[in-house]
């Protein structure tokens, strides 16, 4: 979880995604969750 968009998006690649989405007052990587694999990402 990111504070910002723009950190979520840049670390997406490393999750294997692209973009971010938002989850509650956070940031989160790949543009859906379903995207993100549940890879750390909680």
């Amino acid at each position: 979880m990111f504070k910002t968009q723009a950190e979520a998006e840049a670390a997406a690649p490393g999750f294997g995604c692209k973009g971010a989405h938002r989850m509650g007052d956070m940031w989160m990587v790949c543009s859906s969750h379903g995207d993100a694999g549940h890879q750390g990402g909680h």
